[in-house]
């Protein structure tokens, strides 16, 4: 048996009200922002690369990884920006 998982960063869609809580507080996409590397949130979109790759034969021999697909935010900060980070005073 394998069990993989994907860590996904902030992904603003239709449906989790990401962007609603953004347009309200205009610093929380600041900070969001601050926490990627790769300088733009997600797109659902992105996804589906990593979820295939963990559903198919390339990663038969993959198991136990949590697999971070979250524009570096992981790698620059060890869990991201926050409120309360050295310069932050927005709440979520």
């Amino acid at each position: 048996m394998r069990v993989n998982a994907i860590l996904p960063a902030q992904v603003p869609n239709d449906n989790n009200g990401l962007e609603a809580r953004m347009r309200a507080n205009p610093i929380l996409r600041d900070t969001f922002l601050r926490g990627l590397p790769i300088g733009r949130l997600g797109k659902s979109v992105e996804f589906q690369g990593p979820a295939i790759f963990l559903a198919s034969d390339a990663s038969a021999w993959v198991t136990g990884v949590i697999l971070p697909v979250d524009g570096g935010n992981l790698a620059k900060n060890a869990g991201g920006s926050h409120p309360g980070m050295p310069g932050e005073t927005a709440s979520l």
